[in-house]
């Protein structure tokens, strides 16, 4: 097994360099939060290589032209028609980071993947799908030529990270998946292999550790939506769980709404939640408003602590109703938080770290938010990582440590709520 995974690393980087000895291109198609990230790896770790970016929306291919004025060698392409067959045939890499549309990425996908096709050109093509399943992604795709492409979903803001994954389990999608790896560690992102035990992971929605975001979105969406919560107390509460700079519907301001109800679209028509997006939050995509307003403070947690409100009971109601009341919990929850405050490395000073821990020690209602956001990512946890064996419990440690700095997150949690 060893000198398989290693021989089929090293004929992806045999891939990579076989394509670089003739092409010197990188096709990125979606400029949005981490196509931007992604784009500045490409530029600060692949210099001299061409760059084509492809957005349909004039105001983000307007913010790269802004952005990247200097930059030599980047061509902004409002279109996937506007790829020239010399861009196909220098292309080392294609990148797919627009929006959670199953339709959209389905129909781009096999169009980038024909195209390379037609121009004998055996770059990898990645797909960035945070929830989609891969063999629903492949559906458009030839059946000969569905190992052409792997899932690379990259974590934003920073995308240091990358969970990567087959759309088959035949030999050369192999291939196509170590080369997507090799790629991403030529920029600097670490990539985790998505693997089950010979489960069905390519039906696993939501991958990893996205299950698990996806779970804390859906419960904290629906209870603010029943006016037992606002949107300061969850973030409030996620920052302190997390360790991460913005909270839940901060984080969902920085990716865009639009991503957010895409997903849940793709949940509920595959039966992974009951309903899709509530109508307010719709309408409020539709209006192009946020959660939170420019002149608000979402990272600040001396902002967002005096204005947390939620109702106690209310939460509780909830928490019975989706099986996430567990008594026993909660005082192992304040235990964990109070763990979690002790080793907090996302504050900007010791005063916000102390000042954190006394809202902690002197808000019930604090106190047990963090205990239903630890709830749900244990419930899901257990489900994604425990049962369903997608990342070993190491691997899912190490992609957290990457994504919020806190050290043995899930293992820490596991053993907090041992049963």
């Amino acid at each position: 097994m060893v000198r398989r995974g290693v021989l089929g690393l090293a004929v992806a980087w045999l891939l990579l360099f076989a394509v670089e000895v003739l092409a010197d291109t990188v096709i990125v198609f979606g400029y949005g939060a981490t196509g931007r990230v992604f784009v500045d790896r490409v530029l600060k770790y692949r210099d001299g290589l061409d760059l084509v970016i492809v957005d349909i929306d004039p105001d983000k291919l307007a913010q790269a032209h802004e952005r990247l004025k200097g930059c030599a060698g980047v061509h902004y392409l409002s279109s996937i028609d506007e790829v020239t067959d010399d861009h196909w045939q220098d292309a080392v890499f294609v990148q797919e980071l627009v929006t959670e549309d199953v339709t959209v990425k389905q129909a781009l996908l096999a169009r980038a993947v024909l195209q390379l096709e037609q121009h004998q050109n055996p770059a990898p093509v990645g797909s960035n799908t945070s929830s989609i399943p891969a063999t629903l992604l492949a559906r458009q795709l030839p059946e000969s030529l569905k190992t052409r492409v792997a899932v690379n979903h990259l974590y934003s803001p920073h995308s240091a990270a990358a969970e990567v994954a087959t759309l088959d389990d035949s030999p050369t999608a192999q291939v196509t998946k170590d080369a997507v790896v090799a790629f991403n560690e030529s920029l600097g992102i670490r990539s985790f292999r998505l693997s089950n035990d010979s489960l069905p992971i390519p039906d696993q929605l939501g991958h990893s550790f996205n299950r698990i975001w996806f779970r804390l979105k859906e419960h904290f969406i629906d209870m603010a939506e029943q006016d037992v919560i606002n949107y300061p107390m969850v973030d409030l509460a996620f920052m302190l769980v997390y360790g991460r700079p913005l909270g839940i519907f901060g984080t969902m301001d920085v990716i865009g709404l639009g991503t957010a109800i895409h997903i849940r679209d793709v949940w509920f028509e595959l039966g992974g939640v009951g309903s899709r997006m509530p109508a307010s939050i719709i309408e409020r995509w539709q209006e192009g408003r946020r959660f939170y307003s420019e002149e608000d403070r979402p990272a600040d947690v001396e902002w967002l602590a005096p204005q947390r409100q939620a109702n106690l009971e209310g939460l509780q109601r909830y928490a019975e109703a989706h099986a996430l009341a567990d008594e026993s919990w909660q005082a192992k929850t304040k235990q964990l938080v109070k763990e979690l405050l002790a080793s907090a490395r996302h504050l900007s000073s010791r005063e916000k770290d102390k000042a954190l821990q006394q809202w902690f020690e002197d808000d019930e209602r604090l106190q047990y938010v963090t205990f239903l956001v630890a709830a749900v990512t244990l419930q899901e946890y257990r489900h994604t990582i425990l049962e369903n064996k997608v990342l070993s419990v190491e691997d899912a440690d190490a992609l957290l440590g990457i994504l919020t700095g806190q050290s043995y997150f899930l293992s820490r949690m596991e053993n907090v709520f041992q049963e």
